[in-house]
């Protein structure tokens, strides 16, 4: 998945990988992820750091603007 700053909040998904758990849950490109498990998502960087921190498997609430 690859992401980039919109100019206000939340992070726009520019592109999705086939077969990745972003695709699986049905995320687009286009689509902007506000918060991931109630947290702001202000930059690539942190969207990044906090989607690393999460153990395979492991299941995420997604704040999405389509």
């Amino acid at each position: 998945m690859w992401l980039v700053e919109t100019g206000g909040p939340g992070v726009q998904i520019r592109r999705v990988t086939e077969g990745s758990a972003a695709d699986r849950a049905g995320l687009e490109p286009g689509d902007v992820i506000l918060g991931i498990n109630g947290r702001g998502a202000s930059t690539p960087q942190i969207v990044a750091q906090m989607i690393r921190q999460m153990l395979a498997g492991q299941t995420a609430t997604l704040q999405i603007w389509r």
